[in-house]
């Protein structure tokens, strides 16, 4: 939860740390919609343009 927060507050997705051996082979995240966070990255608020500007919307962890 803190770190959640903390990712919240500076705005940044924090790297991932995976003790042991890494990934899990048996995972297919190649076809998978989601990933591991191997680096720090700006954690941009989602925006659409529906044609009269564009919207920001907040960011959610979940």
């Amino acid at each position: 939860m803190t770190k959640v927060l903390m990712q919240m507050k500076y705005q940044t997705l924090s790297p991932t740390i995976i003790h042991g051996k890494g990934l899990n082979p048996y995972i297919d995240f190649e076809n998978s919609p989601f990933y591991v966070q191997q680096k720090a990255e700006k954690w941009e608020c989602p925006s659409i343009d529906m044609g009269d500007g564009e919207k920001a919307y907040p960011r959610r962890a979940g």
